[in-house]
């Protein structure tokens, strides 16, 4: 019973969706035209409720530099990096133009098909801190070499998974997605498909 993730970062149990489309995670892959993190997220999990009636969960993410503008660049964070050299080069930029600037990373998650009302649930995460003063670290992706978060004096590129993985944006949504299964009593552990999230979220991030 293996745990898959589509494209766009989609969870979904593959063995319960019955479809031959979706054994290429290329056929879904939608326009994410959406204006919030909200919006993308949920189009991304829309898509594949085509196939399965099983709970479906996606996220969409990204980074926010005060000193670009509000909220950007936001939703555009890969696009920006694109346009301007690619990854490497915009971080090189970043911690010459732009060190010391507050910045944030932030994730909304989008849970569908978890009962039959159509129910939309919402939860960002959000990890507070700033550019760095240089490009450093080993581990992570994208921003991760220059953005140093709150309480830290490295880059978050410079922690083991491990300890990224318990303050991340994406563990902050997570924890609150859970946090509301708990509550609301949504969580059936008898039942595979909350078998398999919760021994795989930790994989989320």
């Amino acid at each position: 019973m293996g745990v898959d993730w589509i494209k766009n970062k989609c969870y979904v149990n593959q063995n319960w969706v019955g479809s031959s489309d979706f054994d290429d995670p290329e056929a879904v892959d939608p326009d994410e035209n959406g204006k919030t993190y909200s919006e993308n997220a949920f189009i991304k999990a829309e898509a594949v409720t085509h196939f399965t009636s099983l709970p479906v969960m996606s996220d969409d993410s990204g980074i926010e530099i005060d000193e670009l503008g509000k909220h950007f660049p936001g939703i555009y964070s890969h696009r920006f990096a694109m346009e301007n050299g690619g990854q490497e080069n915009l971080n090189k930029m970043l911690v010459k133009d732009h060190a010391h600037s507050k910045a944030r990373f932030t994730c909304h998650i989008v849970l569908l098909n978890l009962n039959f009302e159509g129910e939309r649930l919402d939860f960002e995460g959000i990890m507070e801190g700033s550019i760095n003063s240089k490009v450093e670290g080993e581990h992570g992706f994208g921003y991760d070499p220059v953005f140093v978060p709150s309480g830290y004096k490295h880059s978050v590129a410079t922690l083991p998974p491990e300890e990224k993985n318990v303050i991340s944006h994406r563990y902050n949504a997570v924890k609150k997605l859970l946090n509301y299964l708990k509550e609301n009593d949504k969580i059936w552990k008898n039942l595979p498909f909350w078998q398999v999230f919760l021994s795989k979220v930790h994989s989320f991030f």
